[in-house]
């Protein structure tokens, strides 16, 4: 079945930076997957949480692919695809990952979060800001102890409602690329995209929702509190994914500050695809 995303938005490359842990386990299922779909490259980096040494207990990528296989109905849908590995050096692990991603950019980039005493983190501090800072790229967020889309013992994508909060500010277009673009890239997964304003419906920005095979869209507004509306929301519709617009060119760095994305993805018990305003696709 030809990949019906447009060749100039096609995931070619997917980067994956984890400590190895069993709290990232999903996350790196979800870059597995996401990569096979796609046919792209995976770059899977080991790094250290806090700065430390990264782990020689590193997952066998390639037995998770012929499990899958032997699992699936569809053998086909499980392809062959380039992984490598890399490992941080050095005690800058942050600058491992930038220079990995200066010589290979990735249009796709996939975190496990954790939180710990009300704060969301990815890796330690010290990886996640400058890395942050400098990616400006399209980023899934997988919190730990979310199930996600991606079944970790066949591979199946179970991904079938996606959440879209839009506002006027930060302006919605990434999060609805982001989303068209991830939904497209994954061809078993099909249902109903909603956007959701919160607020008086007369300042709902005016929106042009794009048409996808297997997916449709649904208009909602409800009053409240932002992240209250988004959260409540995100249970109503059984949310798969949620995408978020994150202000200026810091990519998931936005998310993990004291911003509406953050205090979302705290409390949300499913991934956050998020895109940074002034992106490409932005």
């Amino acid at each position: 079945m030809p990949n019906p995303v447009d060749r100039w938005l096609r995931i070619h490359e997917v980067f994956h930076p984890t400590d190895c842990s069993q709290g990232s386990e999903v996350a790196l299922v979800h870059a597995l997957r996401i990569a096979c779909v796609a046919e792209a490259r995976l770059t899977l980096m080991r790094v250290g949480p806090e700065g430390g040494p990264p782990s020689d207990d590193s997952p066998d990528v390639r037995a998770r692919l012929d499990q899958w296989r032997a699992r699936s109905p569809r053998s086909a849908s499980i392809p062959e695809i380039a992984i490598r590995w890399l490992a941080a050096t050095g005690n800058d692990p942050a600058r491992s990952c930038l220079k990995s991603l200066e010589r290979s950019p990735a249009e796709l980039i996939v975190v496990a979060t954790h939180t710990r005493d009300g704060k969301t983190t990815w890796l330690g501090k010290s990886v996640a800001e400058p890395l942050a800072r400098s990616s400006g790229e399209m980023t899934l967020l997988v919190p730990e102890g979310a199930a996600g889309f991606v079944r970790p013992e066949d591979g199946a994508v179970t991904l079938k409602s996606v959440l879209v909060p839009v506002a006027s500010q930060p302006r919605p277009e990434p999060a609805i690329e982001a989303a068209r673009r991830l939904m497209l890239s994954l061809p078993e997964a099909g249902g109903t995209a909603t956007a959701l304003y919160v607020g008086d419906p007369s300042g709902m920005p005016e929106l042009q929702l794009p048409e996808m095979p297997g997916w449709k869209w649904n208009r909602l507004v409800a009053p409240g509190d932002v992240v209250d509306a988004i959260l409540q929301t995100a249970a109503d519709v059984a949310a798969d994914l949620v995408a978020m617009t994150t202000k200026g060119r810091h990519g998931f760095l936005d998310a993990l500050r004291g911003s509406t994305t953050e205090r979302v993805l705290r409390q949300a018990r499913c991934p956050m695809l998020t895109m940074p305003v002034g992106s490409f696709l932005g």
